[in-house]
Formats: C-alpha cells, sequence, structure tokens
C-alpha cells in the first residue's frame, strides 16, 4: 500500500512540477511572437555574405509563457531583393534546379505573386548557408529575389 501511495504521489507531483493543466491545455498553448525587421540597413547574420538592396523579413517564435524553459529559438522568414551583380554571382556560383514556390507562412512579410515568377533551389546554395550554424527549412530563388525560412538550433 505504501508503494502505490508513494507512486500516486510522484505521478502528481511530477505533472504539477511540469505545469500540466488536467483539465484543458488551453492555458498553456503557445503564443506566436514574431518582430519584423526591414531595410536596407537591417541584418541578419546568416545571410550577411549575401549582397542584398533590401531585407524584409521577421523573427518568429513560439512561447508558452510560464512553461517555456530556458530562450526560445526564433525562425526567420523574409525576402532578400539582390543586386543585379549578385544575382548574377548566385547564379553562375551554384546549380539551380527549377521547383515549385514553398508553403511558407509569413505574417506581415508580403511576396508579390509567387506564381508570376520561376522559381530555383540549390542544395549547394543551401548548405552554404546551412554552414552558419542554421537549419534552412526553405530557400528558393528566382533571379531577382531569395525567399527564406530559417531555423534556428
Amino acid at each position: 500500500m505504501r508503494k502505490i501511495v508513494s507512486l500516486v504521489l510522484t505521478v502528481v507531483f511530477a505533472v504539477s512540477f511540469a505545469g500540466c493543466d488536467l483539465r484543458g491545455r488551453s492555458e498553456s498553448e503557445p503564443q506566436l511572437v514574431h518582430n519584423r525587421y526591414h531595410g536596407e540597413t537591417s541584418t541578419l547574420r546568416y545571410v550577411e555574405d549575401i549582397d542584398y538592396t533590401y531585407i524584409d523579413y521577421e523573427e518568429v517564435a513560439y512561447q508558452a509563457g510560464r512553461l517555456t524553459v530556458g530562450p526560445t529559438e526564433p525562425w526567420y522568414v523574409g525576402v532578400l531583393t539582390l543586386s543585379e551583380d549578385e544575382a548574377q554571382r548566385l547564379w553562375d556560383e551554384y546549380e539551380w534546379e527549377e521547383c515549385e514556390f514553398p508553403d511558407i507562412e509569413m505574417y506581415d512579410v508580403e511576396i508579390e505573386d509567387p506564381s508570376d515568377s520561376t522559381w530555383y533551389a540549390s542544395e549547394d546554395f543551401e548548405q552554404t548557408i546551412a554552414d552558419k550554424a542554421v537549419q534552412v527549412d526553405t530557400i528558393v530563388f528566382n533571379g531577382s529575389e531569395i525567399v527564406f525560412c530559417l531555423k534556428t538550433f
């Protein structure tokens, strides 16, 4: 009997300590937090080696209030507008394959109708970006713009 009581108390303590709400999850659902950055002077270290003329991106994170353990690692989604020289350099330096425009969820960043462009992806280019300690979820290029979704570790 003592073992059963001890086991029940351990389970109750573990559930309480984890912050679980046995009545429902509505209080512990993550909240979306996003910050938008744009302009010629905004920078994002994962793409700082690319000569872009304009960047429009948002930092997206989910936070679960008191249940968040440690810092929340953000995702970065956005668009880089390239100079003609940089677009040509990237086109020449990497092997690109035609692809469909990916399903990227953006909140404040807008992309002109993606169906008006032909989009390309490059495994080598993705790896170059991923080598900067970021997971490349999506990165596509239409010859003048790069649309990306990067996830930090």
